[in-house]
């Protein structure tokens, strides 16, 4: 029930009531009284709203305090929607931080992998990375965006990463990333799993001389960022077939390029590169040179640095792979 507490202007206010700074307000404003008013949510007092009185208006009776304690009632619905609000992002989070694992040592090579939410989505997204090892020592490495903010897209997000790496696994070190690609596209179209999504799915086998053979597909995602030890950034050549979920008949392309001592690669999602105010070549060129700039860092720093070329208003995911100088 509300209660009121009678106050003398100027005077203190009863401690623990309400905030430090709020007893300061009262006491410089001469309030004459104080009315706390419970709100209540599913039989839970989630806090108190506080009005008090000044100068010459009169003390609130029976009937104010009734109206003040109708009003926060009608606010209980909203309130219950806020509440439903973050329990969902809680879990949401708990959903994505649980499939963002770590990515595996790997000898002759470093991993290193970054998530970022958009700042506007309370932590929740569909973007994903993965990195593993196959029982001969191939690294399988995939990244990917489901388009959506929301727990949808957090549940559509941990499937979609779950089948790849599924099916990548089972189709061993032989598989090529196209056909690994295009049975998650026929699994995800039939099972409805999201309305679109883009993923780049890519092995990496140990060569001679220090080498590693990397085989990739994309579907509808941003290309791999190749920053050699030497030379200018550049992205990979190979035209990236369509997004998941969208056209699962059409055929898919895998590309190669061999990986040399010092060459990093990265792998990201849109996020990093795209901004309402200019066009994702641009993007892609900030990207290139901070890159190219940058490539002396150990591959934590590195991609801490990158992630501040995004507006964080999507989500970004970066996984990054550096060949071994002495592998």
């Amino acid at each position: 029930m509300p209660v009121t507490f009678p106050l003398t202007p100027g005077g203190p206010v009863p401690p623990g009531l309400i905030p430090t700074v709020s007893e300061r307000w009262l006491t410089a404003s001469g309030a004459t009284s104080l009315t706390l008013v419970p709100l209540i949510v599913d039989d839970v007092v989630l806090g108190y709203a506080a009005s008090s009185t000044n100068g010459d208006t009169p003390i609130p009776g029976p009937a104010e305090t009734e109206l003040l304690r109708e009003v926060l009632h009608h606010a209980q619905r909203p309130v219950q929607k806020v509440l439903d609000l973050q329990r969902a992002r809680r879990t949401a989070l708990g959903l994505q931080r649980a499939h963002l694992t770590e990515p595996p040592p790997v000898e002759g090579g470093a991993l290193a992998a970054r998530y970022q939410p958009a700042s506007s989505s309370g932590e929740i997204g569909g973007d994903w990375y993965d990195a593993f090892t196959l029982p001969d020592g191939t690294l399988v490495l995939g990244i990917g965006d489901v388009a959506g903010h929301d727990l949808t897209a957090a549940t559509a997000m941990g499937q979609m990463r779950s089948m790849l790496r599924a099916l990548a696994y089972a189709g061993g070190p032989e598989a090529p990333p196209d056909e690994v690609l295009a049975r998650l596209d026929q699994v995800s179209a039939g099972l409805a799993t999201a309305p679109l999504a883009t993923a780049l799915h890519a092995t990496l086998r140990r060569g001679t001389a220090g080498t590693w053979r990397l085989t990739w597909s994309s579907a509808g995602h941003p290309p791999p960022l190749l920053v050699p030890a030497e030379g200018d950034a550049r992205y990979l050549p190979g035209a990236a077939d369509p997004p998941l979920c969208v056209a699962s008949e059409l055929p898919r392309a895998t590309h190669r390029h061999v990986l040399r001592p010092g060459d990093t690669l990265l792998l990201y999602t849109d996020g990093l590169i795209e901004t309402p105010s200019a066009a994702i070549d641009e993007g892609q060129r900030r990207l290139a040179t901070e890159s190219s700039l940058s490539r002396r860092l150990p591959l934590p720093e590195l991609l801490r640095v990158l992630q501040q070329l995004s507006d964080h208003r999507d989500d970004t995911a970066l996984l990054a792979f550096r060949v071994g100088r002495g592998s």
